[in-house]
C-alpha cells in the first residue's frame, strides 16, 4: 500500500516540524516528506488523502486500549477484576491510582 497524505499540518516535535507538509508512506513506513506539492513525481500512491485543515502526527501511538471486546465473562465481573488488578499494580510501582466503580 502506498499512501500520500497531502497538505496536513505535520507536527513532529522530535524533528522540530510544525508546518503544512506532504507525507508519502509505503509498506507502513514514511518514505518521503516535503513541502506541499513537492513529493517526487515517481511516488505512485494507491490512495491520496487531502489532509488540509487537519493535523498529521506520524509515529503517534493510539494509547486507547479496548480490552473488553475480547473478554468472555460479563462486563461488571471483568471490570471489577481488571480495576482491582490495575490499582494493585499501580500501588506496587508507587503510582497514584483510584478505583472507580460503575459499569462505564
Amino acid at each position: 500500500m502506498r499512501l500520500l497524505i497531502q497538505g496536513g499540518r505535520l507536527i513532529d516535535p522530535a524533528n522540530g516540524l510544525d508546518e503544512p507538509m506532504d507525507l508519502a508512506v509505503a509498506a507502513g513506513r514514511v518514505v518521503a516528506l516535503a513541502k506541499p506539492g513537492l513529493i517526487p513525481a515517481d511516488f505512485a500512491a494507491n490512495q491520496v488523502v487531502d489532509a488540509a485543515g487537519k493535523w498529521v502526527l506520524p509515529g503517534l501511538v493510539d494509547l486507547s486500549v479496548r480490552c473488553a471486546s475480547q473478554v468472555t465473562i460479563s462486563w461488571p465481573l471483568w471490570k471489577a477484576k481488571f480495576d482491582a488488578a490495575l490499582v494493585r499494580r499501580c500501588h506496587q510501582r508507587g503510582l497514584p491510582a483510584r478505583h472507580r466503580s460503575g459499569s462505564g
